[in-house]
């Protein structure tokens, strides 16, 4: 099911001339008793959150590399930071992918390729609509202009 999509973005990316920026943005919220329980759905969490996001950040850094400009902008988030008992496989995976682009940021150094790495807080998105929201919530036009401006400062 995965592999024929790596295949199409190999193929994509063979016939653009260079990127100068790319987004990725993309993520599942699983249920966590669910992946405790079910092998399949603890590697389908996984798979989603931490390896397609690598394996597509890794290949657009490499298409920047050869050209030697570009810019990539990864989402993940704070649950990667520590812990949670409520979301700790989701958490785990957006930890990796923060560590995974932190290592590629560095090797991309002094290349002309650079990679910002965002980790917004609560975020008012159909991922969290059953979610009672409070005052450390944001709409995701609020994390857009933020990204804007970072790119800006570079």
């Amino acid at each position: 099911m995965i592999l024929p999509i790596y295949r199409l973005q190999a193929q994509i990316l063979d016939k653009i001339p260079y990127i100068d920026l790319a987004v990725i943005a993309y993520g599942t919220l699983p249920v966590q008793d669910s992946c405790e329980h079910e092998l399949p759905q603890m590697q389908m969490a996984l798979t989603t959150n931490f390896t397609s996001v690598i394996w597509v950040g890794l290949n657009i850094v490499q298409h920047m590399q050869e050209h030697k400009k570009g810019t990539l902008v990864v989402l993940s988030s704070v649950a990667g930071d520590r812990g949670r008992q409520s979301n700790y496989i989701y958490g785990s995976a957006k930890g990796a992918v923060s560590i995974f682009f932190d290592g590629l940021r560095n090797q991309c150094y002094g290349d002309g390729v650079k990679i910002l790495t965002v980790k917004p807080g609560f975020v008012d998105t159909p991922m969290t609509d059953g979610f009672k929201k409070g005052f450390l919530w944001v709409k995701p036009d609020k994390i857009a202009r933020d990204i804007i401006s970072a790119l800006h400062k570079g």
